[in-house]
């Protein structure tokens, strides 16, 4: 892993996240590159009073004024939050940050992006980080608030055991080996069906056995709450972070769609979400 990305906004939620990938780059020996995106409307052009039918629009002056203002300052800020912090770069762009981020990502070829949690808007699909996560190329670490960095320990990667579901399990390991944390896989069977728990048993193993990182095990859960299942399982199991995979851009309507209020409101640990790539 060579390269975390991180959105901020200057305020005190982004923070959490800014520190979180500071911990992170400096365990892995990563780049961090703090992303500000500055939201510019496409500027109003006015036509003159009497003006030539045709003729091309004037472009308000006060507006193109204001615009480089706003342009100027996010600059300067940018610039002063990265120099108050040591080997840390940074990247501006003009735009929606739902097409600016995904965009830089693939540019700048980053392994991670560490995201702050929006709060309770995250439960509605319309939510930033919804849309990011179904754009973005790389996997994405989701922050919740008032959450401070800690080595991971335990890692819960939640899982639906799909033919795609361990396209970057590599990636997983990867991070739990710099810490020598224990990853346990989680799955979820709907009922206690014997036929269903053997065959989810033995695909597990399998994961295990083809990973190749000794701190593995697995866990099979009955019920049909996934998301409150996969919440006391964390919470039973004391994780650091939760697993998950996006497999399209639904994501969070599908998964928060009858969480419980105790989740929406963030009782939650620091989730990881890892997009599907098709072979």
């Amino acid at each position: 892993m060579e390269k975390i990305l991180c959105p901020t906004d200057f305020t005190p939620i982004s923070q959490i996240a800014i520190d979180y990938g500071l911990e992170l780059s400096k365990s892995l020996n990563a780049r961090l590159v703090l992303f500000h995106s500055v939201p510019q409307s496409e500027p109003k052009r006015h036509m003159p009073v009497g003006g030539v039918p045709f003729m091309e629009p004037i472009p308000d002056p006060e507006e193109r004024s204001q615009r480089e203002m706003q342009l100027r300052l996010a600059k300067e800020k940018l610039f002063s939050y990265s120099q108050n912090l040591p080997h840390v770069e940074s990247e501006l762009q003009v735009g929606d940050i739902n097409s600016t981020l995904p965009q830089a990502a693939l540019e700048m070829e980053a392994d991670f992006i560490v995201l702050a949690h929006e709060g309770l808007e995250i439960v509605f699909p319309g939510s930033v980080t919804s849309r990011i996560i179904g754009s973005v190329p790389c996997p994405v670490l989701i922050v919740p608030p008032h959450t401070a960095f800690r080595p991971l320990a335990q890692i819960v990667y939640a899982t639906d055991l799909k033919s795609d579901s361990f396209t970057n399990i590599g990636f997983v390991i990867q991070l739990a080996a710099v810490y020598n944390a224990q990853v346990q896989f989680l799955h979820v069977l709907p009922e206690d069906a014997p036929d269903a728990r053997t065959a989810a048993e033995a695909e597990l193993r399998l994961i295990c056995k083809r990973s190749v990182y000794p701190n593995l095990s697995y866990h099979i859960e009955t019920g049909k709450k996934v998301e409150e299942i996969i919440h006391h399982f964390c919470t039973a199991q004391k994780a650091d972070l939760l697993v998950m995979g996006s497999r399209n851009n639904n994501f969070w309507q599908l998964f928060f769609q009858s969480k419980t209020q105790d989740i929406a409101s963030h009782a939650f640990v620091p989730l990881v979400v890892l997009p599907y790539k098709k072979q």
